[in-house]
């Protein structure tokens, strides 16, 4: 379909702008399902050209990056910019107002490099731990975009406490438990059901879930629960979607 060289040389862009080992394996796994799968890739109008003077082959595609304020999600979110896409990005971090914990990057951007890169991009401010600002977000999409093909799960309220893997379980504040998994798992799978239906409806998409590396224990006890249901999670979805042609997978 695409030469092991163009491959390569998109990889190694994506490497360059970011080097983490979710970007690269998300990107991997859009590649390698609109490949195999659903020819989302083939998507070439006439004339439509990308920011290095090829086709742009997400023209026409709406995809949708959780917490794209800064690190993963931000790189995901450009990457598919510089191919066309069109793409929602959510957080709670916006310009003008103070950033989540103080960190550096907001939502807007992240939508300004996605439509410097060639795609269109799209900020909306959304905690996605409130599901009435979730349903929000999906509503937009659904009325200016009238679709959604790619979803990708990255929101997460974890790290707002560093979780320290020298730490024993009973030395863990608990309100960790409650910011991983409602900020994180939680907000996947809630986002995950909201994104289903037009997928299926469509018969195509792709829900990518970023969990933890899968080969290696991390070592903080709360973090290794809710990143083992991620996974779980994501099995599940997949057997549930496959009939429908809809795919689901893993990053980490």
């Amino acid at each position: 379909m695409y030469r092991t060289s163009r491959v390569r040389r998109w990889l190694l862009r994506i490497a360059a702008y970011l080097a983490g080992v979710a970007l690269l394996a998300v990107i991997g796994l859009v590649i390698t399902w609109a490949a195999s799968v659903s020819g989302w890739m083939d998507y070439r109008p006439e004339g439509t050209v990308g920011t290095l003077g090829r086709v742009s082959r997400l023209q026409g595609r709406v995809a949708l990056v959780t917490g794209a304020s800064r690190g993963c999600g931000k790189g995901i979110a450009a990457v598919l910019g510089e191919e066309g896409a069109t793409v929602y990005v959510t957080g709670r971090s916006v310009r003008g107002e103070p950033a989540t914990l103080g960190r550096p990057g907001t939502i807007d951007e992240t939508a300004d490099e996605v439509t410097a890169r060639g795609g269109t991009g799209i900020a909306v401010r959304c905690d996605h731990a409130d599901d009435a600002q979730v349903r929000d977000v999906f509503a937009r999409i659904h009325d200016e975009s009238g679709r959604l093909d790619l979803l990708v799960n990255n929101a997460w309220s974890g790290y707002e406490i560093g979780p320290d893997p020298a730490l024993a379980f009973w030395q863990i504040e608990w309100r960790h438990w409650d910011l991983m998994f409602s900020g994180g798992l939680r907000a996947a799978a809630y986002a995950s059901c909201l994104a289903a239906p037009p997928m299926i409806g469509a018969r195509h998409g792709l829900i990518v879930n970023l969990t933890w590396v899968l080969d290696r224990p991390h070592g903080h006890a709360f973090y290794e629960v809710v990143k083992t249901g991620t996974n779980k999670l994501t099995e599940q979805m997949a057997d549930d979607l496959r009939p429908h042609e809809v795919a689901c997978a893993l990053s980490g």
